[in-house]
Order: C-alpha cells, then sequence, then structure tokens
C-alpha cells in the first residue's frame, strides 16, 4: 500500500470537497498521455501552479528512482501537517506522479485515481459524462 491508513483518516472529506480533487483526474491523463507519447523529458516544458506537483514531475523527469521520489513528496506531505482535502490532493498527485514515472495506460490511471473519492466515486463517472473540463458543474450536485 502507498500510505498508511492513518494518512487516509487524516484525508476525510466532503463529497463537495472531494469536487475539487477531480480537476486532477483531467491533468494526469493529459501529463501521462503526453509522457506516453513524447517520455518523461516532454514534461519539464510543462509549468504547474502546484509546487508538490511540480516537484513531483521534476523528479521524474531527472530520472530520480521511483522509492526516492515517494519518499521525497511524501516528506513534504508530512512535513507540511496537510489534513482534509489538502492531503487528499496531495496524496493523488503522489500517486499520479509516480503512475507516470511507470508509464501506467490512461485507463488504470483513472481507475486508480477514482478510488480516492472512496464511496463518491460516482463524481468522476457524473463529471466525464458530463464532458466538463472543470469540476464546477458537480457542485450542486455534491451537496
Amino acid at each position: 500500500m502507498l500510505f498508511e491508513r492513518k494518512l487516509f483518516e487524516r484525508a476525510v472529506c466532503s463529497r463537495k470537497e472531494k469536487v475539487e480533487a477531480i480537476e486532477l483526474f483531467d491533468l494526469f491523463q493529459q501529463l501521462s498521455e503526453q509522457a506516453r507519447m513524447q517520455g518523461l523529458l516532454s514534461l519539464e516544458s510543462v509549468k504547474l501552479s502546484d509546487p508538490l506537483l511540480q516537484s513531483g514531475i521534476r523528479s521524474i523527469t531527472d530520472a530520480l528512482d521511483p522509492k526516492l521520489v515517494r519518499e521525497k513528496l511524501l516528506t513534504k506531505v508530512m512535513a507540511d501537517g496537510l489534513e482534509g482535502i489538502a492531503l487528499l490532493r496531495a496524496m493523488i498527485i503522489i500517486d499520479g506522479v509516480l503512475m507516470i514515472q511507470m508509464g501506467t495506460n490512461l485507463m488504470d490511471l483513472h481507475d486508480k485515481l477514482i478510488c480516492y473519492l472512496g464511496v463518491d466515486s460516482d463524481l468522476a463517472g457524473q463529471w466525464k459524462e458530463q464532458g466538463s473540463s472543470s469540476p464546477s458543474a458537480l457542485t450542486a450536485a455534491a451537496r
């Protein structure tokens, strides 16, 4: 298991908050597709607003060992003392970065990331059905 149960317990958040995390799914699908088609080094030029994600992408383009990437990112998360939606997003980022590094196919990447929504995994399906590029369309459904 990538994360300890205690970490998952600290990442508990509402259905509405989980909508915020769904935006990461499309981003990871785009990054994964780019890496698979153009190689991991093509991700060097990608500018990302999330510092943890930027650090993870930089680590995999620098060809760090996956264990070191995981340890580096997890250490940052633990040092920040994140909880709730911020921790959930961080966990998705760490797992997503590692799956890109492993060359995970898009279907498996999507299926794995949906698991982070837990009992609210239907949110991802509704979002995809609407063809939304933004989770804001689900805000009303999440209430």
